[in-house]
Parts: structure tokens; sequence; C-alpha cells
């Protein structure tokens, strides 16, 4: 009876990380989406700060750690029971309350604590600056990471090989120098024999003879035409 052995797949290791990458299951994949969910509205974490958790504590790529926080925000406003149009408005009149409120006083009264009105001039352009982000008045942001001093990012790429496939290479690569030895020694032994053969002389084949031709004599009488 034959036996059939199944093949066990191998974990994958991304480009650049050392760890390998194994894809979560449904469950998983949920309670990665609530961390996220609380990074965001209970820390309010950054897009940098969830890139490096995420890296970090799943080995998870920086586009993988995006579908993260894009799940997270729905996870949010479906926690909320609000959606993306409710928040927003809320928002916005919330930064236009800010705007319309009068300057920041304080008001004193006899046998009461100091009470504090209105806003600071700050705190309205703040204000003024959300509201600009939120009706998208400003182009779009560009960010370019570099080095120290300015210098390009350098970035290790460098995979780790097994030595299996470390002798793999090894033996191709010497097969290739080998083959490439052997075509330059036919071309050159090719060449000496070329050039140690004596060169035929080429002798000029002699041209055919020629029979000479009897002079006719004209006819004589008269002649019809």
């Amino acid at each position: 009876m034959t036996r059939f052995r199944r093949s066990i797949k191998q974990p994958l290791i991304r480009r650049g990380e050392t760890k390998p990458y194994v894809k979560p299951t449904n469950a998983e994949l949920a309670k990665r989406v609530e961390t996220v969910a609380r990074l965001l509205g209970d820390r309010m974490a950054t897009k940098t700060e969830v890139h490096e958790y995420c890296r970090q504590h799943y080995s998870a790529h920086w586009r993988t750690a995006d579908r993260y926080v894009v799940r997270a925000r729905d996870f949010l406003l479906q926690r909320a029971g609000k959606t993306k149009e409710q928040v927003l408005g809320e928002a916005v009149t919330f930064y236009e309350d800010v705007l319309r409120a009068e300057q920041r006083r304080v008001i004193v009264k006899e046998g009461e604590e100091p009470r504090v009105t209105g806003t600071t001039v700050g705190e309205k352009l703040v204000a003024r600056d959300k509201l600009n982000e939120l009706y998208a008045i400003y182009p779009p942001k560009r960010s370019e990471i570099t080095g120290a001093d300015g210098a390009p990012m350098q970035v290790n790429t460098t995979v780790p090989l097994s030595p299996q496939m470390r002798e793999r290479l090894h033996n191709a690569w010497r097969e290739k120098i080998r083959r490439e030895c052997r075509r330059e020694f036919k071309a050159e032994a090719a060449a000496r024999a070329a050039a140690a053969a004596p060169k035929a002389e080429i002798k000029p084949s002699p041209s055919p003879a020629v029979e000479p031709v009897e002079p006719v004599e004209p006819p004589k009488g008269d002649v019809l035409v």
C-alpha cells in the first residue's frame, strides 16, 4: 500500500522581516482589530504608533496595519451607534461653537468660586485648523522619511538563507563559472588551431584556349539583296 506524505507548508518570511508571518484566524483578527480600536480611542495613538505596535506584536506589514486601522474605525462607529456623517456633523458643530464663543474671561463674585467662560485665541485657532482639515481645505500632506542628517534611509533587505539554499546557490554559481571557462577554452583552442594551420596557395586557373577564326572571302559576281 502506497503511503502519501502531506507536505507541510513552511511559514513565510517577508522581505525586510526576521519573523515568519502567520495568517490569523477570524477570532485572532477580531481581537487585533479590537486592540487597535482601543489604541485609537483610549490612548489617541497615531498611525505611526499603530504601525510599530502591529509590527512588534503581530509581525504585520504596514499595509496590514492600515487595514486594521480602517476596521477599527468602523468598529468604533458601530459601537457608538453613529454613522460617519453624524460624527462629522458633531465635530463641525463643536468647532463652530468654539469659534463663536466669547473671549475667555474670569468672573468673580462674592461668596462664589471664580468661573471661567469663553475661549482663548489659541483654542479658536486650533478649532479653525480642525475645521479646515474636516473640509479638506489644506492640500494633501506629503511626508518623507530620511536617515541621519538628511541622508537617504538605509533599508536592510537581506533575507537569511538556509544551509540547503546556500549550498544550492553555491553549486549553481560554480557550474556557471565552469561552463564559461569551458566555452572560453574552446574558443582559444580554435583560434590557436586556425593560426597554426598552413595557408593554402591559391593558383589562378588557366584561361581556355581560343581557336583562330578563318577569314571569310566575299562572294564574287552579282549579289541579290
